[in-house]
């Protein structure tokens, strides 16, 4: 588990650098540079260096960045070698660059730094830079093999040009305060099982333990008391039981170990404090893999003492037994740090106990001999590689169950290495981290998400947060340093809340609280946010979307999608539309559809068609249709029918409008210039038509054959092939008047059209008018009632060609005259003429 660790470490000195490639050449003894006039080659041009520098009797060169901020790297200087930008692996040396170099060769930093210093050292230490008095920078130093190091040349700015330090990403957050305690001495946090952050410290004094538990987004004003005793307390340790409850761990001044056990999960009650047996000068708690709890610490003779609960969740403790000896160096002993101890646990279920040396700061770890045992395997130091000790340590778990161990050098940067696998006592390489701090601490991978490194800035006194990505294979890489701002702070801790969320809390120096900020954790890509974290570079706020490193909101409505959105787990474009969290473009074309899209508003399958806005199926049957679908390429609605690709349309549903084209009428096809009524088709018949036209009180839109004879107006009849044979205008009641009846006409009509008719009857009407001759046409005429009108002019002699007449009354009509056609003679079926009350003579 991680830990703090405070001592003090001395500061780099450090000088600007301009954001160009330098190359300086240097030839044997000589210490003053020969720096080719004011020539500048990049840092792809290694030909320029080899042509223009003498090559011989060890030379050097100096490299500086051609962009900035970067590191522009260490180097062994074993030929004419770009380094910077394009320095090789093999080449990037340490803090002191030259311990990566072999005998004969020198090494150099050249590193921005953000209080406008850079610093130039040899693999002793030494340094070259400053400032002229006019503000431009000496920027380079060298150092030659067989001299005295130290002796430096450079060049200063044509302008001063201060480019900032490190390569960090800085994250936008504000600090609060949790509560108002004050003189903290140590704190820890963690998060329990409820999703709480719970806040732990204790105060300078008495040294009384005090405890703050998130409420909601924040922390309460209020702290609450724990615990103290006389003697103060000086070491804590926090973690939880298997049930999910806190277990606190302190050693007051005398050495005795105390601890206490949470009343509930996120409780701020705890039960009486109990004395752990043994002496201690420090302590640290560790899981066993059967649920217990564990508790080493550094005791009497700086030697390593371990008790265990008796059980998974109880108070109550085994006697203190020692664990190991001494680490000895060389045969002799080598005491421990009290403060540095640590524990971490691996993946199979065993913790590790680690510290530093008091004198050659060496790390050394004991590891659990086997899963739950409370024996440990020798003291093992982790290899420094000749690099020298370190100041201050700390170590996580990673997600897949390794352990990484960091430190901090005396010259403050931090270095980390890495288990080779789980539980082995093999470790990688060391490798620094882009950060010079005075405080480290480790938070192990969770639920919530990988490990993370927390570090007090050198310089600013800033909290920075590392976190760690984890390859398929364990293997960790850590992220930018994040430059979280705040400072200065003097201790920092960190924990996640089970939305990912890194919770980092920093200590306050000179008695000041405990402050505290938050910073979202990575969105998983292509789900859901549930709380804002950054999907990429891009926060993401809760609600939306995180894809591809890009920050969606969730789509919405049932409309055309106008900007990209999230539908279901997949981002959806614009133009296309959303429909039950799948994404479905836009249909188009008027042939079956190969794969469903939107048409209009409407989902629609693959093998339907898309016509204007509706979704259609291909029609099937052959009886009437229930609803729309896909005749051929025509469109069929609801009532056609489909047939051999043709689809016949209902027919209008207007009693007074026909069919400009076959249609189906209830049942039944209907043809054009038909009239469908109530699911009948009616066929107007064209006399009928024909009336209409010249009567408007006959509705051309009924059958005058069947049930429209009016007794008042007219009485119609047909024959059996539909065609009028009878047409009786009937009596006006009034003669004298203005007609009533509106059949009753002026003059009389030319109804020629009525081929069939064989009765036509008119009388006592007042029809005025002549006899019209386009009446000696119809054939098929029987009889003729004009009797009783206002007729004008004569009978016309082409009456004879009505051949089947037999009855002609045109009496009284006094205004009728001239001759009584003689064609009346030789009509052979004439029986009855009157023209009584005319003034019609004999010929």
């Amino acid at each position: 588990m991680p830990t703090l660790h405070l001592l003090l470490f001395h500061a780099l000195l450090t000088v600007s650098v301009l954001a160009q490639t330098y190359i300086g050449c240097y030839t044997g003894n000589s210490i003053s540079p020969k720096l080719q006039g004011s020539t500048l080659y990049n840092s792809q041009s290694a030909s320029s260096c080899s042509s223009s520098c003498k090559w011989n009797s060890m030379p050097y060169g100096l490299i500086y960045p051609q962009s900035v901020p970067t590191y522009a790297g260490c180097g062994c200087i074993d030929g004419c070698s770009i380094f910077g930008s394009g320095a090789t692996a093999s080449k990037v040396a340490d803090s002191l660059c030259g311990t990566l170099c072999g005998d004969g060769e020198e090494g150099f930093l050249n590193i921005n730094m953000s209080d406008s210093h850079s610093i130039l050292t040899n693999k002793t230490g030494s340094y070259c830079g400053g400032t002229s008095s006019d503000g431009k920078t000496v920027y380079y130093a060298v150092y030659n093999t067989g001299v005295t190091p130290g002796t430096c040349g450079g060049k200063a700015q044509t302008t001063p040009d201060i480019p900032s330090f490190r390569t960090t990403s800085a994250t936008s957050t504000s600090w609060g305060q949790v509560g108002g305690l004050t003189n903290v001495v140590e704190f820890k946090v963690n998060t329990n099982p409820s999703g709480a952050i719970e806040v732990y410290a204790t105060v300078a004094g008495d040294g009384s333990v005090w405890t703050n538990i998130q409420s909601g987004t924040g922390f309460p004003q209020s702290w609450t008391f724990v615990g103290g005793v006389n003697q103060g307390f000086n070491s804590l340790g926090v973690v939880q039981n298997q049930n999910g409850r806190t277990q606190l761990f302190v050693v007051d001044n005398v050495g005795q170990a105390w601890t206490t056990m949470q009343s509930a999960i996120g409780s701020t009650k705890f039960a009486h404090w109990y004395t752990l047996p043994g002496t201690c000068m420090n302590i640290e708690p560790v899981y066993n893999a059967d649920g217990t709890l564990g508790a080493i610490c550094i005791g009497p003779g700086n030697w390593l003492y371990y008790s265990e609960q008796t059980a998974v969740n109880q108070n109550s403790w085994t006697s203190q037994i020692q664990l190991n000896t001494q680490y000895t160096v060389a045969g002799s002993s080598a005491a421990m740090i009290p403060s540095s101890l640590m524990a971490c646990e691996t993946g199979d279920g065993r913790w590790v106990a680690f510290g530093l040396t008091v004198n050659a700061n060496q790390i050394i770890y004991a590891m659990q001999s086997s899963i739950n045992a409370n024996t440990v395997n020798s003291w093992k130091m982790v290899s420094f590689s000749g690099r020298g000790g370190f100041a201050k340590t700390s170590c996580f778990e990673t997600d897949h169950g390794g352990i990484v161990l960091f430190g901090v050098d005396s010259s403050n940067n931090v270095w980390y290495s890495q288990q080779t696998a789980i539980g082995s006592d093999s470790w990688k390489s060391w490798a620094k981290l882009n950060l010079a701090a005075s405080v480290i601490s480790g938070d192990d991978a969770s639920a919530a998400g990988g490990a993370a490194l927390t570090a007090i800035d050198l310089s600013t006194q800033d909290a920075f947060l590392i976190t760690f990505a984890e390859s398929n294979t364990g293997v960790a890489t850590p992220s930018v340093p994040n430059d979280l701002g705040g400072g200065p702070f003097s201790s920092v801790e960190s924990t996640r809340t089970n939305d990912g969320t890194s919770y980092v809390f920093a200590a306050n120096p000179n008695g000041g609280g405990i402050s505290w900020t938050a910073i979202p954790g990575q969105c998983v890509d292509g789900a859901a946010v549930s709380a804002s974290c950054y999907c990429g570079s891009n926060l993401c706020p809760s609600g939306n979307y995180c894809s591809g490193g890009s920050c969606v909101s969730s789509c919405s409505g049932s409309s055309v999608i106008t900007m990209s959105c999230m539908c279901g787990t997949g981002v959806c474009d614009a133009g296309n539309y959303c429909s039950g969290g799948t994404c479905i473009s836009s249909c188009s074309g008027s042939n079956t559809l190969a794969a469903t899209c939107m048409c209009g508003t409407t989902l629609c399958p693959s093998g339907s068609f898309c016509s204007g806005t509706s979704c259609l199926s291909a029609c099937s049957g052959s009886g009437i249709l229930t609803q729309s679908c896909m005749c051929g390429s025509n469109t069929c609605m609801t009532g056609s029918t489909c047939s051999s690709g043709t689809c016949t349309p209902p027919c209008p549903n207007n009693p007074n409008s026909y069919a400009s084209n076959t249609c189906i009428c209830g049942s039944t096809s209907c043809p054009a210039g038909n009239v469908c009524r109530s699911g009948v088709c009616t066929q107007i018949p064209w006399d009928c038509k024909y009336l209409a036209a010249l009567y408007t009180s006959i509705s051309p839109y009924l059958d005058c054959c069947s049930n429209v004879n009016n007794p008042s107006f007219f009485t119609i009849s047909c024959d059996a092939n539909r065609r009028v044979t009878t047409f009786a205008i009937i009596t006006n009641t009034q003669p004298s008047s203005t007609s009533t009846n509106p059949l009753i006409p002026q003059t009389l009509p030319d109804l020629s059209g009525l081929t069939a008719l064989q009765s036509l009857l008119m009388s006592n009407n007042n029809i005025g008018g002549q006899f019209p001759t386009t009446w000696c046409s119809m054939k098929s005429l029987q009889s003729i009632d004009l009797n009783s009108n206002s007729l004008t002019g004569s009978v016309p002699s082409c009456i004879n060609s009505l051949t089947a007449l037999t009855y002609l009354h045109v009496g009284n009509n006094q205004k009728l005259s001239g001759f009584i056609p003689t064609a009346l003679c030789s009509m052979p079926k004439l029986v009855y003429w009157n023209a009584i009350g005319t003034t019609l003579v004999q010929n």
